[in-house]
């Protein structure tokens, strides 16, 4: 076989994803070509036929194919993709992987991306013809595809790191802060992201984009029907999504919270006939976080295993829960890292793919009452009645405001500071706080951050506002070493036009003296779930969780992030504000979740140091 030659195709695939650079000093016609990232467990493509685990497990192994035609059937044409797939139009005898490949080059070719939408699937692509490359990603693909243009080349890649020439110098302060605080930004200039259901062209000079599926426009058109025939409705998509994914895989793991959305995929996984283990995060040394009873109903009534992954208080009290040990590619910009990894720990091996009820919310779409629009007269008489009635005794009614004020911050405004007696009083607010929300950052998060890193944290930095970060992290970090993939039915085409359909009215509901979160998907698994699941109206909170720990670990947080540390070295993080917080117990519970944060961004950059100086991750 003939040497690689340095030619101005470079295109690799490796275990996240893909990655590739485009040469714009010689517009000749290409030698084609391809390398690989480092070489483990060698798998090639196009032996992935059919319903193999290897495709739809979204396990794109380091390959080298043995010639340029095994990167698609024209050899002028090189199509790299990453994700997985659920349905594919006719094959005309192809294998899926040939058939997908087939289909993406000639929607690139013809400028057809309508035919994309043919292909459900969560993935990206990118497809290289005549001196251009087109990047795209589908509908529903959580994955991020990222590129970066220069006068010399355009890169792109599955991971933004791919795209960055000094990890450490080319830092941006301003994005820094902000991912240090839990947005997810980009930490440096020049890198751009192809966004859901959008293609994205580039060659010398000139840069297009354009979205090819128009999911947006809402399919269901009968706005006047009763509540039960929307939820039945609902159901019957919400099991198709499930049943199209779960095919895909011998063994499902479902993360099963206790709320109607993970329940309700429960419930659709059995009747789709799957094979399903069930994983709970519990917390009953802090009940007002633990949902542990829900999820003993939903399995007792489903007959599934539960596997309970329990932090304990003894976790609370040291500092176990949190590891200085832990290593980042990139960026992990949330609180809950330690249940993630030790789920996937348990998982490897019992299951093919995890499955959550990420994304269910999209039910809701907004809060308070909704007025009674496009809903008919009966129904709308019905709404208003509800509206007014109160049949709940006053006790019942506390028991379900508490929760209530406790999520809009009412006691950290009013009530005294914590009490280890009284923890139910202890329920801070989750950091849910979009980029307009900039009082409740500046005023209560990042009180231990510089005045320039709070700054530059309410200043909106331009990009997309998604957990893409928090993905990737995972992906790299645990899901794709253990050969798993996490996906959400709900992310479903289908699904997703049919609750843009949703007359305002049905996205939340007035009864029994409180608002009723999700009344259609609610109403779509009455009888199926358990009667307390499908009452169970409130959040769960973990805010108290992440305070308890850090009341209980001073004195390690301090010398985490002690003067040398690099988030203080490039001054987001303040020593003496940092001291401060520690020492007031209402500042340290109202920046416990960005603290969190602030860990997992200094593990980052230190993984970064270790690896410019050479030294072992």
């Amino acid at each position: 076989m003939a040497p690689v030659q340095e030619d101005r195709f470079d295109i690799s695939r490796d275990f996240v994803g893909i990655v590739g650079k485009l040469d714009l000093t010689s517009l000749e016609s290409p030698i084609l070509h391809n390398s690989h990232l480092h070489p483990r467990s060698p798998l090639i493509v196009d032996d992935c036929d059919g319903h193999s685990n290897c495709w739809s497990a979204q396990i794109l192994r380091p390959s080298a194919p043995k010639s340029s035609r095994a990167l698609g059937q024209n050899p002028h044409i090189i199509t790299t993709f990453a994700g997985s797939i659920w349905q594919l139009p006719a094959r005309n005898g192809l294998s899926e992987v040939n058939a997908l490949r087939n289909t993406l080059s000639y929607a690139a070719s013809e400028q057809n991306f309508q035919m994309v939408r043919q292909i459900e699937g969560d993935f990206v692509a990118a497809v290289l013809r005549s001196g251009k490359v087109v990047l795209l990603r589908s509908l529903t693909s959580t994955t991020t595809l990222y590129f970066r243009v220069t006068p010399k080349a355009v890169l792109w890649s599955t991971n933004f790191m791919d795209l960055v020439d000094d990890p450490i110098s080319d830092l941006d302060f301003g994005k820094l802060a902000y991912v240090a605080w839990g947005g997810n930004r980009i930490p440096y200039s020049g890198i751009e992201t192809v966004s859901q259901d959008e293609v994205v062209t580039l060659s010398a000079g000139k840069i297009s984009r354009m979205q090819f599926d128009d999911y947006i426009t809402p399919v269901h058109n009968k706005r006047h029907m009763p509540l039960p025939e929307w939820g039945e409705m609902a159901r019957e998509l919400l099991l198709a999504a499930v049943a199209k994914r779960a095919k895909r895989f011998k063994t499902i793991g479902l993360l099963l919270s206790g709320g109607i959305d993970s329940g309700a995929i429960a419930r659709c996984l059995v009747d789709a006939g799957a094979q399903v283990q069930c994983y709970h995060w519990a917390s009953p040394s802090y009940p007002p976080a633990d949902e542990s009873p829900y999820v003993r109903k939903v399995s007792t009534m489903l007959d599934i295993p539960v596997t309970t992954i329990d932090i304990g208080s003894d976790r609370l009290s040291s500092s176990s829960f949190l590891s200085a040990e832990w290593r980042f590619a990139v960026p992990y910009n949330h609180s809950l890292y330690r249940w993630w990894k030790e789920t996937i720990s348990l998982a490897q091996g019992e299951i093919d793919c995890l499955m959550s009820g990420r994304f269910g919310g999209s039910f809701h779409l907004g809060v308070g009452i909704r007025p009674p629009t496009s809903i008919g007269l009966s129904e709308a008489a019905k709404y208003i009645w509800n509206s007014l009635s109160l049949p709940v005794p006053t006790k019942q009614l506390l028991i379900h405001l508490i929760p209530a004020l406790a999520k809009t911050g009412f006691f950290q405004k009013f009530l005294p500071a914590y009490d280890p007696e009284e923890p139910l009083l202890n329920l801070n607010r989750e950091e849910a706080v979009t980029i307009e929300d900039t009082a409740a950052v500046d005023g209560r998060q990042v009180h231990h951050f510089t005045d320039q890193a709070k700054r530059a944290v309410i200043i909106p930095l331009g990009q997309g506002f998604e957990d893409s970060l928090q993905t990737l992290a995972l992906n790299i970090n645990d899901l794709h070493p253990a050969d798993l993939v996490h996906t959400s039915p709900y992310l479903d085409r289908d699904l997703r036009s049919f609750v843009r359909s949703i007359p305002n009215a049905y996205r939340c509901y007035p009864y029994g003296g409180q608002v009723i979160d999700k009344p259609v998907l609610r109403q779509a698994f009455m009888d199926l779930l358990p009667a307390e699941v499908i009452r169970h109206n409130f959040t769960q909170f973990y805010a108290g969780i992440r305070y308890q720990y850090c009341l209980n670990n001073r004195r390690f947080l301090k010398e985490f992030f002690a003067p040398d540390s690099y988030l203080v070295q490039y001054d987001v993080i303040d020593s003496d504000r940092f001291s401060q917080v520690l020492s007031d117990q209402r500042k340290l519970q109202e920046c416990s979740g960005t603290i969190f944060i602030n860990f997992m961004a200094e593990l980052w950059l230190r993984t970064l140091a270790s690896k410019k100086e050479g030294k072992s991750c």
